[in-house]
């Protein structure tokens, strides 16, 4: 005789977006961050782009951050990166909050 088992579960969803805020706040409180998304589909971009990579690294990659002192050279990097014609979604983060991404055209606001 075959029996069947009533579940009552709890189901959440979590985007990745979410995560990655969750990342950014948690680890990079102070830090200024450029997230790039899917950095695996786009690693030849990322090395003429002058990142040294090791392919290994990116074997399972989601997301890929880039950590660097000055908020100015995070946008720097965003556009470097978005010169490619197929380049990745990226966003930019300081003290764990998002500025932006290089979807929205607020760079010249928040930079000057």
């Amino acid at each position: 005789m075959k029996t069947t088992r009533l579940l009552s579960p709890s189901i959440y969803s979590v985007t990745l977006e979410d995560m990655t805020d969750i990342w950014m706040e948690a680890f990079h409180p102070q830090d200024n961050v450029v997230v790039v998304w899917d950095a695996k589909n786009h690693i030849e971009i990322i090395k003429k782009s002058g990142f040294v990579l090791e392919d290994g690294s990116l074997y399972n990659n989601k997301i890929l951050t880039i950590v660097l002192d000055d908020i100015r050279d995070c946008f720097y990097v965003m556009d470097v990166l978005s010169t490619y014609e197929e380049h990745p979604y990226m966003q930019i983060y300081t003290e764990g909050i998002l500025l932006t991404d290089n979807l929205e055209n607020l760079r010249e606001e928040i930079t000057s």
